[in-house]
């Protein structure tokens, strides 16, 4: 046993625009253990931090009239475009307790603990408002989705990198940018304040100081480089299955992830198969690794939820569907990887030979053009329909009364929608695929095809033989139970934010 780290605040914050998704869920999750484990945590959106830092340092004005939208840091997830103007920080007025001031613009090389001091000073607040406390129930967890990176706006310094101060761990070249390859994003006022540092360590390290995080738990090697690079902060890097299976392949993003994962506390690998990659990736770091497969729980909602069938006629009004609906549900963001197209037709072929058949896809959208594909190619089938993300009660609930979850993706690390599908009774249809080869053992915890066409015998089968459905469910329930349990996963997370590897 460690030692009781009660006294500890860490952070876990993600980025990706899907709120509801699967790593938001995982960040939710954990945060949730460690405070039940008297360990204050926290999770957030990347961009909270950003926003945070950005009222520090500007002020603004509505563009219209009405009141700007409040939009409350534990729940931020990927929009900025607050509809306002900004001023420079020499327009904000900060009020004391005997008298008013105005502030001078300060410069963006002003000391950190200055800042910090100022956010903290009770008898000092800034007409922006005071920074928000972290949810009281939530580890940093950092996962950055840049795929929609397009729709955001952030506020940049426009007067060119040049400006910026040095920041260890990053190229001039990097400033103003997520990430190296991402888009530049300005503000269209050029006397905002705000810098390119919003991009890199300073707005992380000013949060978790001014909020007294002493670990920062971080999602993605690759996503989060630009912003734990260089952050005095101890943190631990948690890989996703894109760092393993795409980004690392990249010489160019492996190089941004390798400070990332040398400069780690601890290195989480969900899988065997994660792990054994990442050594074969970075071998002098294999000392910092650890295998700790995610724990899932049954979510219980005493909301009343409608039927399936009612559910698919609010989805799609001018279909036709039956009472008893045969519903077979995919579960994933909208991207490439997850390649939600790839059992479109053959869903269709099926559902034109039995219209009791459904198949639908549910994920946020997070690749703009593949959604455009997607929704045009729905728009020539029949039996397929694509919902945005639900909240996450709902999904479950949806999950028990569907004939089976599919998974489509070209390659997972290990996939949160297989395990909370496990864990509320659906049987699982996945594609064969090492990641989900550690979920699923071939009619015993789950069905494993590599066809469109081996899928839909497959899930033929399962729909006309109920005793099948029952044996793979009940043995993938005990499963998860056996390998995938609660109290493993609290113990590595104390140990990861109790000290030193």
């Amino acid at each position: 046993m460690v030692d009781s780290v009660d006294t500890r605040s860490v952070l876990l914050l993600y980025a990706t625009s899907d709120e509801h998704g699967g790593n938001s869920r995982v960040c939710s999750r954990i945060s949730s253990l460690l405070n039940k484990n008297g360990i204050r945590s926290t999770y957030m959106h990347a961009s909270a931090v950003l926003q945070a830092y950005t009222q520090a340092h500007c002020s603004y004005i509505p563009a219209e009239p009405s009141t700007p939208p409040s939009v409350p840091l534990s729940t931020v997830t990927h929009d900025l475009s607050l509809s306002c103007e900004y001023r420079p920080v020499s327009s904000m007025t900060c009020s004391s307790s005997s008298t008013a001031e105005t502030s001078s613009a300060a410069p963006i090389e002003q000391d950190l603990d200055t800042l910090v001091r100022d956010a903290e000073s009770p008898g000092k607040k800034c007409h922006t408002g005071s920074l928000p406390s972290p949810c009281p129930d939530s580890a940093v967890c950092l996962d950055m989705d840049l795929s929609s990176s397009s729709q955001r706006s952030y506020p940049v310094d426009t007067r060119g990198s040049s400006a910026l101060p040095p920041q260890p761990g990053l190229n001039t070249a990097d400033r103003g940018h997520l990430c190296s390859d991402g888009p530049q994003h300005r503000s269209p006022h050029p006397d905002c304040r705000c810098t390119s540092d919003c991009f890199e360590s300073r707005p992380l390290t000013w949060y978790c100081r001014s909020q007294h995080i002493t670990h920062i738990i971080a999602c993605h090697a690759y996503r989060c480089h630009a912003y734990v690079t260089g952050c005095p902060v101890p943190y631990s890097v948690m890989f996703g299955g894109t760092d393993i299976n795409h980004d690392a392949d990249d010489a160019e993003r492996r190089g941004l992830m390798t400070p990332v994962i040398e400069q780690a506390r601890h290195v989480v690998c969900f899988s065997r198969s994660m792990y054994d990659r990442a050594v074969e990736l970075w071998p002098a770091c294999s000392d910092k690794m650890i295998i700790q497969a995610q724990s899932v729980e049954r979510s219980i909602s005493r909301e009343c939820y409608p039927s399936i069938s009612r559910w698919l006629r609010s989805i799609s009004p001018a279909s036709s569907i039956p009472s008893n609906p045969v519903v077979f549900m995919l579960v994933a963001g909208i991207r490439p990887v997850k390649d939600p197209l790839y059992l479109v037709d053959a869903f269709h072929e099926w559902h034109c030979e039995d219209p009791s058949v459904f198949y639908v896809i549910i994920g946020s959208v997070l690749d703009e053009e593949y959604h455009k594909h997607l929704q045009h190619k729905l728009a020539s089938v029949s039996g397929v329909f694509y919902h945005e993300q639900v909240e996450q009660p709902f999904l479950h609930h949806l999950m028990q009364l569907c004939c089976a979850v599919v998974n489509s993706s070209l390659s997972e690390g290990m996939c949160q929608a297989i395990l909370e599908a496990i864990v509320h009774g659906a049987p699982v249809i996945a594609r064969d695929i090492a990641g989900n080869r550690e979920l699923i053992s071939h009619r015993h915890t789950g069905l494993l095809y590599a066809t469109p066409e081996e899928c839909i015998a497959l899930a033929r089968e399962l729909k006309n033989n109920r005793d099948l459905h029952a044996t793979i469910a009940g043995n993938a329930y005990q499963f998860i139970q056996r390998r995938h349990g609660v109290a493993s996963e609290i113990e590595t997370y104390r140990r990861i934010v109790s000290g030193p590897a």
